[in-house]
């Protein structure tokens, strides 16, 4: 393999991974970011519990994760209707505590207010959360983010925007920006520290919330790095027999 086209395929391989475990974490997450922005439109409502408890999901770890769970009556329109859950998503954690005092606050028998999506009034919810509680949601958009920029950086490396004495106006300017962090080792060595730290971030998310997905998105990008640069040794050992 040729030593100048390693640096791009190390740059695909990661975006492509980036961009992959992205999509797919959007296809759940962005729904819920969209409903959570919507419900700010939403109407209070006056509703009275019917039932309270907490839900319990067994974790990798042997333990289990919980979150409250409510029922409800209200009427809208003159028109009865119920609705259950509690926010805008089902976020489980190992906080028993605080599950038992959101029970606490909304026993069965109690008024509470709701929100009523004007638009389609079956759909209801007691909590629109703060939106520091739904920051994992935000997650899969960020790999998004990481992946087109690790798609921009290895196209247009690969392509000369940043040689020396470059003729492309936008590439000039981002040379002259960034030319000591566009530097190869450099570059390589943030690539790799941002993707360590975002392994280092979904096990610990991953063991705070009791749950494997984030160990095994974390084993996924390790296994490709510890690829990439075992590939890398080995390319750079070939070149200096050769030499």
């Amino acid at each position: 393999m040729s030593s100048h086209r390693f640096p791009l395929l190390v740059g695909l391989f990661l975006s492509g991974v980036s961009l992959l475990v992205g999509v797919a974490g959007c296809a759940f997450t962005i729904p819920h970011l969209l409903r959570w922005k919507d419900a700010a439109d939403w109407t209070p409502t006056p509703a009275i519990v019917v039932s309270a408890e907490i839900r319990a999901t067994n974790s990798f770890r042997g333990g289990k994760t919980v979150r409250p769970h409510l029922a409800w009556n209200y009427d809208w329109e003159g028109v009865s209707r119920n609705g259950e859950g509690f926010g805008i998503a089902a976020i489980s954690s190992s906080n028993f505590a605080r599950a038992e005092e959101v029970l606490a606050r909304y026993s069965p028998g109690s008024s509470i207010t709701i929100l009523v999506n004007p638009d389609r009034p079956d759909e209801s919810l007691v909590s629109r959360e703060p939106i520091s509680q739904l920051a994992i949601l935000f997650l899969p958009p960020a790999f998004v983010t990481l992946g087109l920029l690790g798609l921009f950086f290895s196209l247009t490396g690969q392509a000369g925007w940043y040689v020396k004495g470059t003729r492309h106006p936008l590439g000039r300017i981002i040379r002259t920006a960034f030319e000591t962090f566009l530097k190869p080792p450099i570059l390589f060595s943030f690539v790799i520290t941002t993707f360590v730290l975002i392994m280092v971030g979904l096990i610990w998310w991953s063991i705070a919330t009791k749950q494997i997905t984030g160990v095994v998105i974390a084993l996924i990008l390790g296994y490709g790095l510890w690829q990439a640069t075992r590939r890398n040794r080995g390319s750079r050992s070939r070149t200096s027999r050769r030499r």
